[in-house]
């Protein structure tokens, strides 16, 4: 399997899991401005958490999605900051590769 291959395959997976975060995003708030049930968190989490923060993000940022439950934030910038130092020391460990 070739590198090129690879990567276009992780960066495709990462648009798709970013793009359902963001489309979780503005259905939970659909939801909530027609009085329904609405996603749970743990499920907005989960899929943040599985490489969709910057789809999360734009989707909160996007239809101005608020969470009362300071938890909640808490855990989408542990996630956050997680994903960045990972991104961050395989870019590192690339570059060192390369």
């Amino acid at each position: 399997m070739s590198l090129k291959f690879l990567l276009t395959s992780v960066l495709l997976l990462l648009f798709i899991v970013n793009f359902r975060a963001y489309w979780l995003f503005r259905t939970d708030r659909k939801l909530t401005r027609m009085r329904r049930d609405r996603i749970a968190e743990s499920r907005l989490l989960t899929v943040a958490l599985c490489g969709g923060i910057l789809g999360a993000y734009l989707g909160r940022a996007h239809f101005d999605h608020t969470a009362r439950k300071p938890a909640f934030n808490t855990r989408l910038r542990r996630i956050a900051l997680a994903q960045t130092a990972i991104g961050g020391g395989l870019a590192l460990a690339f570059l060192a590769a390369t």
